[in-house]
C-alpha cells in the first residue's frame, strides 16, 4: 500500500504532528492490513505506527507510553479534521 503524502489523510497526520511539535515520517508498507481493503474500495485510509518492536514475531513489544502517545495523535488527527469540516461547511452556507 502506498498513500500518497499529497493525500488528504496522509496531511492531517502531518499537520496534527506540527500542532503536537512532533516530526513524522511517511512510507510505504507492505504486507498486508486492513488499510489495503478500504483503499481499494476508495476509503482513503493509512496505517499510522504504534511505535511496535519485533512485530509480528513471539518478542513482538509495545511500551504503554508509545500506546499513549499513538493516542493522543490519533484524537489532534480527529480534531483537526472536524476543525476542517466545520470551516467547509460554514464557507457553504
Amino acid at each position: 500500500m502506498d498513500v500518497p503524502d499529497s493525500s488528504h489523510v496522509v496531511q492531517l497526520v502531518i499537520q496534527a504532528a506540527k500542532r503536537m511539535g512532533l516530526d513524522v515520517k511517511t512510507m510505504a508498507s507492505g504486507g498486508g492490513c486492513d488499510a489495503n481493503v478500504f483503499n481499494r474500495k476508495g476509503i482513503e485510509c493509512a496505517n499510522l505506527g504504534t511505535g511496535m518492536r519485533a512485530i509480528h514475531t513471539v518478542k513482538e513489544w509495545l511500551d504503554v507510553k508509545d500506546m499513549y502517545a499513538s493516542a493522543e495523535m490519533t484524537l489532534e488527527i480527529m480534531k483537526l479534521n472536524g476543525e476542517l469540516a466545520t470551516k467547509q461547511a460554514e464557507a457553504r452556507a
